[in-house]
């Protein structure tokens, strides 16, 4: 009876036809810092093009990417926010990089090929030929994974040719016994798998291991085949937890991320076509927020927490647009809110110093030394931008056009507290051009200012004291 073995080998020759397709499995290890992940895309030419899925660990189901294409040797994959770009090289091997927003990390991708095994030997192998590609000759038999770098066959009849094969071997009792597994991990050459079949179905505990042989890779936990929890181990931290996931029907429900000394840093629950993601910092929540597993966009509520657990601010995003926020202080009280129509602000107290209507732009302005504007409001500099009136802690004001500057310009009103009033024209925030003074007891000074001096009284009557706009 055939049996089919899933092999990564590396070549050193192409044939011209897989030049021109790049149907088929290709596998590469990912790696950010001291981590390893595996990334697996299936391939599959269309009448439009490609298609494909992806798997980042492959023991899971896998899910179809966002995009994808190929030309001028050039691949293009969109997945889960993130981007691949590699070159197709001679060898079989695309070389490229995973970018992520700002960051970029090199990957390599190798093609996988189906041969066809039997009585513990690979047939149909040929010094002069690579292996060709799996067919539907093989579809129905029964698959396995083992890991090769590079083999070299001295005959087509000698069993496990080639140094990396003599190391491998595979039990063929399927119950009862442990059974090993090899999984596709060539860069870093890992060990197996390890686990009990019951009754030809996976049952409890299977272990992996890193290559040094004492550091435990992966745990994954079965019930009647099916996995219900995966964790995952950093190679340098003697054991420590990387991240525990956990599973229903085969399905990953959410995951639990720790840093190099244990402590929990993140959870990952799935929500359907979403996923909601929590950040922990010393025990303690930090943020969370909701994303596309599609688009890998942020969709719903961003809430971000104080280090006392409070909520700092909540956030709404659609397609990763900005919908609203509210800002809170860490008492409690709220401190900003923003949406399409209007923005507020409010001072630690719950009272409110800043609104301003989005559509007609007016608004008022709290100062803090107690002075007010109410008026129309440029929304980005959140100052004073146009028609309004200022009214000053102390009882006087201006009616007038008052700039995100602070100066008042154009025609306008200013009244003193001691009963004086001017009418006029304004610029740089001072009285300047033509305007008249009134004053208590009915007397007009007409003519024309400048910085708030008159230097040419139509009345012909002197003023007697300067008459700068600018309240103290």
């Amino acid at each position: 009876m055939n049996k089919t073995f899933l092999i990564l080998v590396t070549f050193f020759s192409v044939t011209t036809s897989l030049s021109q397709d790049i149907s088929g499995t290709w596998n590469g290890i990912l790696g950010i810092d001291q981590e390893r992940f595996n990334i697996r895309f299936n391939i599959q030419k269309t009448t439009d093009g490609y298609t494909s899925t992806c798997c980042n660990n492959c023991l899971v189901s896998s899910k179809k990417v966002n995009s994808i294409s190929y030309e001028n040797s050039i691949l293009k994959i969109k997945f889960d926010g993130l981007e691949f770009q590699g070159t197709y090289r001679s060898d079989n091997v695309i070389v490229g990089e995973l970018k992520r927003a700002e960051e970029s990390f090199p990957l390599e991708l190798s093609f996988i090929y189906y041969v066809p095994y039997e009585n513990g030997m690979i047939k149909n192998m040929f010094d002069e030929q690579p292996i060709s590609t799996g067919s539907s000759a093989f579809e129905n038999s029964q698959k396995k994974m083992i890991s090769i770098q590079q083999v070299t066959y001295t005959s087509k009849s000698k069993p496990y040719a080639g140094n990396n094969l003599l190391n491998y071997i595979v039990s063929e009792k399927m119950s009862g016994t442990y059974t090993t597994f090899h999984n596709i991990y060539p860069d870093i050459n890992t060990t197996d798998t390890i686990g009990k079949y019951v009754n030809g179905k996976r049952e409890g505990k299977w272990v992996k291991k890193y290559p040094s042989g004492s550091n435990l890779n992966s745990e994954f936990f079965y019930e009647n085949d099916k996995l219900i929890k995966e964790i995952a181990y950093i190679d340098f931290s003697e054991n420590n937890k990387f991240s525990e996931s956990y599973f229903n029907n085969g399905i990953k429900t959410n995951t639990i991320f720790y840093n190099r000394i244990g402590d929990k840093i993140g959870e990952e629950v799935f929500e359907g076509d979403y996923s909601k993601k929590y950040n922990y910092k010393n025990g303690v929540i930090t943020d969370s927020y909701r994303v596309s597993k599609t688009s890998g966009t942020y969709e719903g509520d961003y809430i971000g927490y104080y280090e006392n657990g409070k909520i700092r601010t909540k956030e709404y995003y659609e397609k990763d647009r900005q919908i609203h926020f509210t800002r809170y202080f860490e008492n409690g009280n709220i401190n900003e809110y923003y949406d399409a129509k209007k923005s507020e602000k409010f001072n630690s107290n719950g009272e409110k110093i800043y609104y301003i209507d989005l559509t007609t732009k007016k608004g008022f302005i709290l100062y803090e030394k107690g002075d007010k504007w109410e008026g129309i409001i440029d929304d980005y500099s959140e100052k004073p931008n146009g028609y309004g009136t200022y009214y000053y802690i102390n009882g006087g004001k201006f009616i007038g056009n008052y700039n995100y500057k602070d100066d008042f310009y154009g025609k306008g009103q200013y009244f003193w507290t001691d009963g004086r009033k001017y009418e006029g024209n304004f610029n740089n925030g001072q009285i300047n051009g033509y305007g008249k003074m009134t004053y208590p007891d009915g007397s007009i000074q007409e003519g024309i200012w400048e910085n708030g001096n008159l230097i040419n009284d139509y009345n012909k009557t002197p003023i007697a004291s300067n008459s700068n706009s600018k309240q103290s």
